[in-house]
């Protein structure tokens, strides 16, 4: 793992969000961020989701009900989660990873950030074309039992079913099928110009996620720096 050791204080850390089309790199970004900065906390929806639910929350109840009928997670919900995790952890720096998701989330997301007493965001949005992230879909092994079964891991040597890191059985991500990435894929280009409209330009910092994961630590090592020094 190429580590985005940054030379950056943590009192000096912003928020980050981490964004890009499906399949472009960001669950790796991210883990190499937390590698580097201990005081970071990770926040993805669907990890605090799993919380809700095994907690059997109301706010579980509302956001299972609104699956049920088939439609997606409103965005209100989608922002309590995140809310959650600010009010459970004031005074912490996060890596957001995937969220915001569109316009909207985006909006309420930035102005709770500020609210939160940090003015500092960075935004590293990780660039591929379609043909890239479907190509790197079609391949992609998770292993079923690091992380939440969903990142992309390496076979260990010698054994291609097996990742490198715990030995847990690698496996095919059950939405990794064309029809449905196509559409995630619609999606994230719909939504991603309204995701950008709510940030200051001097926020976004765009990274060929087509370059090496240590090509692309050093690119987000460099914006964190930056960042520092403004």
């Amino acid at each position: 793992m190429a580590q985005v050791s940054t030379g950056v204080g943590e009192a000096d850390l912003p928020f980050v969000i981490v964004l890009g089309p499906p399949a472009s790199g960001k669950s790796t970004l991210v883990r190499e961020i937390l590698a580097a900065h201990a005081a970071f906390r990770r926040f993805v929806v669907r990890h605090q989701l799993a919380r809700e639910r095994s907690n059997g929350t109301q706010l579980w109840e509302s956001i299972k009900k609104s699956t049920e009928k088939g439609g997606w997670i409103p965005d209100a919900l989608i922002i309590e989660l995140f809310t959650r995790q600010l009010r459970a952890y004031p005074s912490a720096r996060m890596v957001l990873q995937g969220l915001p998701a569109n316009g909207a989330q985006a909006v309420m997301v930035r102005d709770l950030i500020e609210a939160h007493g940090v003015r500092t965001k960075l935004v590293l949005y990780l660039d591929a074309s379609d043909s890239v992230c479907t190509m790197r879909m079609r391949h992609r092994m998770v292993c079923v039992t690091c992380d939440d079964g969903r990142a992309p891991a390496s076979a260990a040597p010698g054994a291609p079913d097996r990742c490198v890191t715990c030995r847990g059985l690698l496996e095919r991500r059950p939405d990794d099928n064309e029809p449905g990435f196509s559409q995630r894929l619609r999606t994230h280009r719909r939504n991603i110009s309204g995701i950008f409209a709510a940030f200051q330009p001097e926020e976004i910092t765009v990274l060929d996620a087509t370059a090496t994961p240590a090509a692309v630590a050093a690119s987000a090592r460099a914006a964190l720096q930056a960042l520092a020094c403004r």
